[in-house]
């Protein structure tokens, strides 16, 4: 048993430990935008407005129109600094929104002209987004082989050196993930040099705390144990609650291996109240569980345990609270967006109407000046009365054209809103992958070594307590892991993407449900195209949010799910035998959740809970 969650620890604080290593990868590409000046105010204008776009995934598109038009103007003003800020920005517009080979070739682009202009700067910013690209699609010897590059360029190195350490600590990240430990140890050591030429303590601190992790993992306990403690100094004095936390942690666990179990408890107890303190879930999570593995080692079952449920906790509140807010974000984004379109949209009206009765009332006192005048003199001025007649022409055809204006401009901007709900569902869908991805890599992993390591006990050889506790424990992780795989796949089902669609993705979902044997459930399909994507993952969301309150709260024997198409709507009824639809307020999902999506699909919902539950939506499909 000690074996086991001995080993559970490990993963998990390694895992904890290379997310903040990762952080690098993208520091170096982030880290700086100091360029040199293009000589040309609009260009310049451009960079800062791309500057201020480049921190936010959400627009992407918008910078790399930035970029585009800065790339334009840079070949037609024949300047070289502008091209070269286009081809920058550009490149990390494309990898913002995951089309990685589109942004290496604007990459690659933006490094050849860093060498041709001779900036060391520029050409250190490329091989980093370089490697930051390579890493994030998992290519690891393509982005080591970039990392190497400015690590042979003396001139680079010399240039920055402090970029230049990145590129080592970066390595040494590469060289740990293939377990080359004394390749890796090397590169820190280099980058904690350079970090010291440049006078970048908090850097300083950072690489260190690897390096008495790296320590640690070759068994050169007493080195690593000397180095934690310098660090834990260092931070404190500093006051950098973030690295005083993994330098306390690292301690920690340290002195569990070594089997100094009450130092070890001291340690990470401390390392518990500063995660508090800096209301990090993720760190107390952490905490909580070594904390757990140190009352294991030292035979105290029942506080193990205790930390162990703690830990659990903290976990399914980092999980929920981590997809809530992601999801909000998203909402959050797309809400200010489209108010600030309706706003300008009424503004602009509101101009062309006092256009309009200005022009209009204008009109008018000319008219009637013209009638006045025509009326004592048309037989002397004909020709006058036909100068008149030609202007009340001209002022109608001005306003027929205003018209006409007002018409195109209402339509590009319901476009651009259209845009702007489709890149907002864009996103939703991206994050929505990302999140069923780690669940699954992350969390399903760790799972399924548990599972081993518990199949791997002898339940003979345990007391009638540890039995208790390992079958409860087994259970646990049992349905732990079931769950997670059930919404890492409602989260983004394949189906939806593939040529079955939603029909597909709602029959494997029936299947999941009555594979749980609580509810009998029925589906009945009629559509006989595929909708829009849009369409079908908000109607997926609501299905799944229904059917899973008739599940858990309904209490039915069995339930139908309809879906049809009947005319120009679309009509979805969800029943049971059951106690009918609850609105679980204290998730704050439930009925607001269905109503955000019936009303972002223009629908109209009905709840009938008199006789079971009766849910019915329609939706139009024009």
């Amino acid at each position: 048993m000690n074996q086991r969650l001995s080993k559970t620890a490990r993963l998990s604080y390694s895992s904890m430990m290379f997310n903040l290593l990762i952080v690098v990868f993208n520091l170096i590409s982030l880290s700086s935008f100091s360029q040199p000046p293009s000589g040309n105010a609009e260009i310049d204008r451009l960079n800062k407005l791309a500057y201020k776009l480049v921190y936010d995934e959400a627009k992407a598109d918008s910078l790399f129109l930035v970029a585009t038009q800065m790339k334009t103007l840079g070949e037609n003003k024949n300047n070289e600094i502008g091209l070269l800020y286009g081809l920058r920005f550009g490149g990390l517009a494309l990898s913002n929104n995951g089309k990685y080979e589109e942004s290496l070739k604007e990459v690659f682009l933006f490094l050849d002209l860093a060498k041709k202009l001779d900036l060391s700067e520029e050409q250190l910013k490329a091989y980093g987004d370089m490697g930051n690209i390579y890493m994030q699609t998992n290519r690891i010897q393509e982005a080591k082989t970039i990392y190497l590059e400015p690590t042979r360029n003396e001139v680079l190195i010399k240039a920055n050196p402090k970029r230049a350490s990145a590129f080592f600590t970066n390595l040494g990240v590469v060289y740990k993930r293939e377990n080359k430990l004394d390749s890796a140890l090397m590169m820190y050591k280099k980058s904690v040099e350079l970090k010291s030429i440049a006078n970048d303590t908090l850097g300083m601190l950072g690489v260190n705390t690897n390096i008495a992790t790296l320590y640690g993992d070759l068994g050169e306990l007493r080195k690593a144990k000397v180095l934690f403690k310098e660090n834990i100094a260092i931070a404190r004095k500093i006051k950098n609650k973030g690295d005083f936390w993994h330098n306390l942690a690292g301690l920690g666990r340290l002195l569990i291996q070594s089997g100094d179990l009450e130092e070890s408890l001291k340690m990470l107890n401390e390392a518990l109240s500063v995660a508090i303190e800096i209301e990090s879930k993720n760190f107390q999570f952490q905490s909580l569980d070594l904390i757990a593995l140190n009352y294991e080692k030292s035979k105290q079952f029942e506080k193990a345990h205790e930390y162990y449920k703690k830990a659990r906790e903290i976990s399914e509140s980092l999980l929920n609270e981590n997809t809530n807010n992601a999801v909000s974000k998203l909402r959050e984004e797309f809400n200010a967006e489209e108010r600030e379109k309706e706003n300008k949209l009424l503004s602009q009206e509101l101009e062309i109407q006092k256009t309009r009765q200005v022009l209009l009332g204008g009109g008018l006192g000319i008219a009637a000046l013209v009638g006045l005048l025509a009326f004592f003199a048309w037989r002397k001025n004909e020709k006058k009365n036909r100068q008149i007649e030609i202007q009340k022409n001209e002022i109608e055809l001005l306003n027929t054209s205003l018209e006409k204006k007002v018409e195109k401009r209402t339509s590009e901007l319901m476009l651009a809103l259209e845009e702007v709900k489709d890149a907002s569902h864009k996103g939703e869908q991206k994050e929505r992958k990302r999140l069923a991805s780690d669940l699954h890599d992350n969390l399903g992993s760790v799972l399924s070594a548990i599972s081993m390591h518990l199949e791997a006990l002898d339940p003979k050889s345990l007391t009638a307590g540890e039995n208790k506790l390992y079958a409860n424990i087994k259970s646990m992780t049992s349905d732990a892991y079931n769950e997670i795989r059930l919404i890492s796949h409602n989260l983004s089902p394949k189906e939806l993407e593939k040529e079955g669609g939603l029909a597909k993705a709602m029959e494997r979902l029936v299947l999941k449900l009555n594979a749980a044997k609580k509810t009998n459930f029925k589906m009945n399909f009629s559509l006989k195209h595929r909708l829009p994507q849009r369409m079908e993952v908000n109607i997926y969301a609501i299905v799944l949010e229904l059917t899973n309150n008739v599940l858990r709260h309904a209490k039915a024997k069995n339930a139908e799910i309809s879906l049809k198409g009947e005319g120009d709507l679309l009509r979805l009824i969800v029943t049971d035998d059951g106690t009918g639809f609850v609105n679980n307020n204290s998730t704050g999902l439930g009925l607001n959740s269905i109503q955000v999506r019936v009303e972002e699909l223009n629908g109209n919902l009905k709840i009938d809970n008199d006789k079971g539950g009766h849910v019915e939506i329609e939706i139009p499909l024009t």
